[in-house]
């Protein structure tokens, strides 16, 4: 007999202590999460006892939801319930067992499969003794279709174990990033002694496309022709009688910047090509195939093709103009390209920042630095 005194003036007397026993209540967690207030009172639940290890194990039941677990009686820490009765004061410590529940889905489902093969084979015995030709026929179907995942597994682990990844096999990323670099430029000599020598003329145009533009220039020296802002501040900077050659890479330019402007609902229209170049039809035609993908009737231009189109702007202004060009002042005029995005093109292209008469300009200067390394786009679009 064992008293429990508290300091107030109530006071709990403990009557008796019960051992752990078959009957003595059963503590239960399940594995994945909690029981609900009111869901225990639609559980049925059973105890087992084995006969052989004398173990014991629970089984609770809800409709088609099953779970079990075995009830951990020996643990060397006993949980104790204090059940006391209110109207003696008298109180009872009974030691109680712990039990974890696990679905028992898992195990029923395997118990099935084994059972529907084990009905599967005796059909097939049955069908092949007694059963017509057609079901004969089918059941001989039904074997030669059937897998055995065992031998399957085996035969997959030895086409792996006799697979040899060479190291010439594995593609080189360094070197897929460079071609992809590369593609946005047209052809360039980075090892070049000269600055003349990185672009040449001949490998953007030819000379039917330059001859193409000899009204143009024409009409520009006349002043017969409206300049855009782009083509006037470049030609301010060549001076009054600029070379009739360097005019043509500017209006090309200026062509390639009037490309990169137009919205992507302005290139699918029929009337963008003398849009983009309303002096010479034949540089129209060539931007756009040249820029864009025609997909059916469509014509695309996916975002690579668009950063393309900017290089090409860079290097005709450089061939123009002596191999300097303003690059805040190129930001200004066109549509959708950040400076940031700029800055990693004019990597691509080859110039550095530099400082001439108090203004910061980008030039082209050999040897040319190391082409730099572009972040892969998870999507592209089209713009």
């Amino acid at each position: 007999m064992t008293k429990m005194e508290e300091d107030s003036s109530d006071s709990i007397t403990v009557h008796s202590f019960c051992k752990s026993t078959p009957t003595s209540p059963c503590l239960v967690s399940f594995e994945y999460g909690s029981l609900g207030k009111d869901e225990a009172t639609k559980l049925q639940c059973n105890l087992f006892v084995s006969k052989k290890h004398n173990k014991q194990t629970m089984l609770v039941s809800k409709k088609n939801q099953y779970y079990k677990g075995k009830i951990n009686s020996k643990s060397l820490c006993k949980t104790l319930l204090l059940v006391r009765n209110r109207k003696t004061n008298k109180a009872r410590l009974i030691a109680a067992s712990t039990c974890m529940l696990e679905s028992y889905l898992r195990e029923r489902n395997q118990q099935k499969l084994s059972i529907s093969d084990i009905d599967t084979s005796t059909n097939n015995t049955l069908s092949q003794v007694f059963g017509s030709k057609k079901a004969k026929r089918i059941s001989d179907m039904g074997m030669r279709m059937k897998v055995n995942t065992s031998v399957l597994q085996e035969d997959v682990k030895k086409i792996i174990s006799d697979i040899n990844i060479k190291g010439k096999d594995i593609p080189d990323v360094k070197s897929s990033s460079e071609d992809t670099i590369t593609q946005l430029l047209p052809n360039c000599n980075r090892d070049a002694e000269h600055v003349s020598e990185v672009y040449k003329v001949e490998d953007l145009l030819t000379e039917t496309e330059l001859n193409s533009l000899d009204k143009a220039v024409a009409l520009l020296n006349e002043d017969k022709e409206k300049k855009s802002e782009f083509l006037e501040t470049h030609l301010n900077q060549l001076g009054s009688n600029p070379p009739a050659d360097k005019v043509k890479l500017l209006i090309v330019a200026d062509s390639l910047l009037r490309f990169v402007n137009m919205g992507a609902i302005e290139i699918k229209n029929k009337s963008c090509l003398r849009n983009i170049c309303p002096s010479s039809r034949v540089i129209g035609t060539k931007i756009l195939n040249e820029f864009t993908v025609l997909t059916g009737n469509t014509r695309n231009r996916p975002v690579s093709y668009k950063d393309k189109a900017v290089c090409y702007i860079m290097i005709l202004v450089l061939l123009s103009c002596y191999y300097k060009m303003n690059l805040d002042f190129i930001s200004s005029v066109m549509k959708g390209y950040h400076q940031k995005k700029l800055l990693q093109l004019c990597k691509t292209v080859g110039v550095v920042a530099a400082t001439e008469a108090g203004q910061k300009v980008y030039v082209l200067r050999v040897p040319l630095p190391k082409l730099p390394t572009l972040a892969h786009k998870k999507k592209q679009g089209n713009y």
